[in-house]
C-alpha cells in the first residue's frame, strides 16, 4: 500500500492539465459560484468573526502610511537647492566669504571639465586669471584685502597661467599655428593686466601720503609680480611658429565681430571713451585692409601686420569687458592711436613748429645773457641747442614715423630742460619775467610766421627745414613746470 501511495504520488505530479482544460474548468468554476452565492447569515456571520477577530490583530501591529510624494517633492526641492540656488550665490563671493570654495572649487572646475576643447580651455584659464584679480581689486577698495589673500590671488594666477600652458603646449603637438595663436591671445590679456596693475599702483602712491604707502604697494605689487611671472612663462613657451594668414585672418575677424558687438551693447562707457573705441576700431579695420592688400605681394609682412592687429583686438576686448581695468588704465596707453598719412603730416608739422619755437626761445635767451661771465655756461647750452639741431636734420631726413615721433620727443624733451636750466640759473642781463615775455613774444612770432606759409605737406617724407614749416594749425608751447631732469647741458 504504502509503494502504490509513492507511485501515486510520482505519477500525479507529471500530470498537468492542458491550456483548453484550465480555461474550461474555470468557466465551470465561476459558473458554480454564480449560481451557487454564501447565503445571507453565513455572510453576516463572517464580517462579526473578522469585527471580533481584529483588535486582536491589530494590538501586536501598527500601520504607518508614509508620504512619498511629499518626501519626492522635498527631496526635489533640496536638490534644487544645492545644484542651482548655491552655486548661483556662490558666483557673488569673494576670497573669505564662505561660498567662495563652492565658487572656485565646484562651479569653476565643473564648467573646465565640460570644456573638452583646447583653445576654449585656454580661453576659460584667461577668464579664470582676469576672476581673480577682478576679485583682488574688488577686496582692495573695500579694505579687505590681507596677505594671506594677496598670496592666495597671486598663486590662483600663477596656477591658471600653468593650466592654460599645458593646454597651449596639447595644441601644439596638434597644431602649432593654432597654439601661437592662443599665446599671443593669452600673452596680450596678461599684458593689459599689467599695465593696468602697474597704473593702480602708481595712483595708490600718488594719492596716500609717504607714511602709508609702503603697504598698499606692497600688496599691488605682489598680484603685479604674479602676473609678470606669467607672462615671462608664457614666453619662453611660445614657439617661433608664426601663423598662416589664413589662421590669422580667420581670428582677426572673429575678435572685429566680438568688438563690433561690444561696442553696440555696452553703455557703461562714456561718450568720450566711446569716442575712443570707435577710433581704435576704425584703425583696425584699416589695418585689416593694409593686409589683405600687402598679401599680394608680401605675405610675411601681411602677417606681422594681422599679428599686431590681433594683439591689439585682444587688448581693447580686455579695456570692454574688464571694467577695472578701463576705469585704471588710458586706453591710449593700452591701445595706441594709429595715425592715418594725413594725420602723420600734421602731427609732424605741430612736431617741427614746437621744437623751432622753444629752440628759438633757448637761443634768445642766449643773446641776453653775458658772455664774459657765463661763457662756460653757454658753451653748455650750445651742445644742447647742437644736438636738437642734429635731431631735427633726422627728423626732416626720416620716412617713418614711429622714428620721427621717437626724435622729435627727445628733441622737444631737450629744448625744455634747457629752458628750465636757463631760467633757474637766473642770467644777470635778463629778468625771470623779461625772460617769459620773450619767450611768449618769440612764440607769437614764430606761429604767425608760420600760420602764413602756403607749403603744403603731402607725405610723411617732407624735405623741408625747421625754418620752412608747412601751414597748420600752431602747436601750443608748453611751459615745463616740472624740477630740472639732468640734461647734456648739466652734466657736461
Amino acid at each position: 500500500m504504502k509503494r502504490f501511495s509513492e507511485q501515486f504520488h510520482t505519477k500525479s505530479k507529471s500530470v498537468t492539465l492542458s491550456a483548453t482544460e484550465k480555461q474550461e474548468l474555470r468557466e465551470r468554476l465561476v459558473s458554480y459560484m454564480e449560481y451557487h452565492p454564501l447565503p445571507a447569515e453565513l455572510k453576516s456571520a463572517k464580517k462579526s468573526s473578522v469585527a471580533v477577530k481584529s483588535p486582536i490583530l491589530n494590538e501586536a501591529f501598527k500601520t504607518v502610511s508614509l508620504p512619498f510624494s511629499l518626501i519626492f517633492k522635498s527631496s526635489a526641492v533640496a536638490a534644487a537647492l544645492v545644484l542651482v540656488v548655491v552655486p548661483f550665490m556662490a558666483e557673488q563671493s569673494v576670497p573669505g566669504d564662505t561660498l567662495y570654495a563652492v565658487k572656485v572649487q565646484f562651479n569653476e572646475e565643473v564648467r573646465s571639465t565640460l570644456t573638452f576643447d583646447s583653445y576654449e580651455k585656454v580661453e576659460w584659464e584667461t577668464q579664470r586669471v582676469n576672476r581673480r584679480i577682478a576679485e583682488a581689486r574688488l577686496l582692495e577698495s573695500e579694505g579687505r584685502l590681507t596677505d594671506e589673500v594677496e598670496a592666495e590671488v597671486a598663486q590662483a594666477v600663477r596656477i591658471h597661467t600653468q593650466n592654460a600652458q599645458k593646454e597651449i603646449e596639447i595644441m601644439r603637438e596638434l597644431d602649432a599655428e593654432e597654439a601661437t595663436i592662443a599665446s599671443i591671445e593669452f600673452d596680450s590679456n596678461l599684458e593689459a593686466q599689467a599695465a593696468s596693475l602697474k597704473e593702480a599702483v602708481q595712483a595708490t602712491g600718488e594719492s596716500e601720503s609717504a607714511a602709508v604707502v609702503s603697504k598698499p604697494e606692497e600688496k599691488s605689487n605682489l598680484i603685479a609680480e604674479a602676473v609678470d611671472e606669467s607672462r615671462a612663462l608664457n614666453e619662453q613657451s611660445n614657439a617661433s611658429t608664426t601663423p598662416s594668414y589664413a589662421k590669422l585672418s580667420a581670428r582677426v575677424e572673429q575678435n572685429t565681430t566680438r568688438l563690433y558687438e561690444l561696442s553696440d551693447k555696452l553703455e557703461s562707457l562714456n561718450p568720450n571713451t566711446k569716442e575712443d573705441v570707435a577710433r581704435r576700431i576704425q584703425d583696425i579695420d584699416r589695418s585689416v585692409t593694409q593686409a589683405i592688400e600687402k598679401s599680394q605681394e608680401n605675405e610675411g609682412e601681411a602677417q606681422d601686420i594681422l599679428i599686431d592687429v590681433l594683439k591689439r583686438t585682444q587688448k581693447l576686448i580686455v579695456f570692454m569687458t574688464d571694467f577695472e581695468v578701463s576705469d585704471t588704465i588710458d586706453i591710449e596707453e593700452l591701445v595706441p592711436v594709429v595715425l592715418t598719412s594725413d594725420e602723420e603730416v600734421v602731427k609732424i608739422t605741430a612736431y617741427k613748429k614746437e621744437i623751432t619755437q622753444k629752440k628759438t626761445a633757448v637761443i634768445a635767451f642766449l643773446e641776453e645773457a653775458d658772455a664774459e661771465t657765463n661763457i662756460d655756461f653757454i658753451a653748455k647750452i650750445e651742445v644742447g641747442l647742437i644736438q636738437i639741431e642734429t635731431l631735427t636734420n633726422a627728423i626732416n631726413k626720416s620716412s617713418d614715423f614711429l622714428d620721427i615721433k621717437t626724435q622729435a620727443t627727445e628733441a622737444i624733451e631737450l629744448a625744455d630742460d634747457l629752458l628750465v636750466v636757463l631760467e633757474k640759473n637766473n642770467l644777470p642781463n635778463v629778468s625771470e619775467l623779461e625772460a617769459l615775455t620773450l619767450v611768449d613774444e618769440l612764440s607769437i612770432d614764430v606761429a604767425s610766421s608760420t600760420a602764413t606759409s602756403t607749403v603744403t605737406a603731402t607725405s610723411t617724407t617732407s624735405t623741408s627745414t625747421s625754418e620752412e614749416l608747412p601751414g597748420s594749425e600752431p602747436a601750443a608751447t608748453s611751459s615745463s613746470t616740472q624740477e630740472a631732469p639732468t640734461t647734456t647741458a648739466e652734466t657736461q
